[in-house]
């Protein structure tokens, strides 16, 4: 190349892709989009978006590029460096509950659920019933059970649904004989002397 010579300059188009993002037929896009979309420039690598789409009782728990979920797998935040088109669908993973019952000698009558979102740990909770002149040691899985599966604050790591009956147990109360203390419970049975 020489100032003195004239030179024609043309463009050249770098080809841009797309990575599309689809709610599939059960997914729905907090904004109602049908589809969202992010440029992908050729040799760029490209973090794979976290869950963009709910659906009722379900959690999001990655991608593919089928809708069926026999396509190739992408975890949220992977990798993807490839310079050509990608159509991502939500997978889906149903949601669990921990469904507590409350007994017939609490004050509340409706069970109290929560979700289990599944891969995650979840809290069991406390302080849900009350019954007079008894207090909650725990949680049992069987239904008039005695003996305490689960204590409040435990964690529950299992992807399955659970059921919680409180186990009740009488609270002391303190009686004073002459100088002797005798505990009894709410019934007036003795439980043992002090």
């Amino acid at each position: 190349y020489s100032e003195n010579e004239d030179v024609i300059l043309y463009p050249y188009w770098e080809p841009i892709y797309k990575i599309t993002y689809l709610p599939g037929e059960h997914g729905t896009a907090p904004g109602g989009e049908e589809e969202i979309v992010v440029k992908k420039y050729v040799g760029v690598e490209y973090s794979i978006y976290y869950g963009l789409f709910t659906r009722t009782g379900c959690t999001q728990t990655g991608w593919n590029t089928k809708e069926d979920g026999t396509g190739t797998a992408y975890a949220f935040n992977s990798k993807y460096k490839g310079d050509a088109n990608l159509t991502l669908y939500p997978v889906w993973s149903e949601n669990y509950s921990i469904t507590y019952v409350p007994d017939e000698r609490c004050a509340q009558t409706a069970p109290v659920m929560d979700t289990k979102v599944p891969g995650n740990p979840a809290k069991i909770r406390g302080n849900i019933f009350s019954a007079k002149g008894y207090k909650i040691k725990g949680y049992t899985t069987t239904e008039g059970g005695t003996e305490v599966d689960y204590q409040a604050g435990d964690t529950y790591d299992t992807d399955a649904d659970l059921i919680l009956y409180p186990v009740l147990e009488p609270e002391a109360y303190a009686l004073w004989l002459g100088n002797t203390q005798v505990n009894t419970d709410n019934k007036g049975n003795i439980l043992g002397d002090g």
